[in-house]
């Protein structure tokens, strides 16, 4: 299996990076996934999935329905989503119902009404090293 190196040359990795004392191809080190989101076309079906068989709590719930027209408001069946933890982290998973986020938003481009991920991070050593990337 080839290293971290051998895989960036055979890439075409130009500049290697010196992160925290450990040379890398690239400006800074992903320690892990920090939280991710999924917009959901109904929270009543899929909250007790991620709560009862997953074990996620709810950490703080959000309603967008202040954000939203009367219109808008009237023209989807929830408008609240909710931060869920595990573990000591406070939110690790996001989920939105997707209906509100795209009124709220502007409908989806054509040809991508199946794309239900509203975030993604990822959890690096020091935000030095994210400031220092060039």
């Amino acid at each position: 299996m080839a290293t971290i190196m051998e895989q960036a040359a055979k890439a075409g990795a130009k500049e290697i990076f010196d992160v925290g004392g450990v040379r890398l191809p690239r400006p800074f080190k992903v320690r892990r996934l920090g939280h991710f989101g999924l917009n959901v076309g109904s929270m009543a079906d899929c909250l007790p999935f991620y709560t009862e068989l997953l074990g996620f709590r709810i950490a703080d719930p959000l309603d967008f329905a202040a954000r939203m027209t009367p219109e808008q408001r009237a023209s989807v069946k929830e408008t609240a989503g909710c931060f869920m933890r595990h573990g000591t982290d406070h939110h690790s998973f996001v989920m939105f119902p997707r209906p509100t986020m795209y009124e709220l938003r502007g409908a989806p481009k054509p040809g991508r009404e199946d794309v239900t991920v509203n975030q993604i991070t990822w959890q690096v050593g020091s935000l030095a090293e994210v400031v220092g990337a060039k």
